[in-house]
């Protein structure tokens, strides 16, 4: 909370099973925030992590639909990114150009 009221973006990180969802949706509901969730995989890449690609109902028309992480940011919600350390570091470092400084 410190961090946070100090004006400073908020990383948690720590081991499987310590409790990092429930802190985040504890934090999250002290201060009204909504939450959008954000499973991350292994060859996830940096554009996956703004966009996603979609099909329509009409044969072989694809579009493009925001990810959790963009529509959080844009709802100004908190955004948690499950299993980040599966993502590879190009696609890590991807994550401070997507904050305001």
């Amino acid at each position: 909370m410190q961090e946070y009221f100090s004006g400073r973006d908020i990383l948690l990180t720590s081991r499987k099973g310590e409790g990092n969802s429930a802190k985040s949706k504890e934090f999250a509901s002290i201060l009204g925030y909504g939450i959008q969730f954000f499973c991350l995989y292994k060859v996830m890449s940096a554009h996956d992590l703004l966009v996603r690609r979609t099909t329509n109902s009409v044969p072989g028309e694809t579009g493009f639909d925001e990810s959790p992480l963009l529509k959080a940011a844009r709802e100004g919600h908190l955004c948690i990114l499950d299993c980040l350390e599966k993502v590879g570091p190009d696609t890590v470092m991807t994550l401070p150009k997507c904050v305001d400084k």
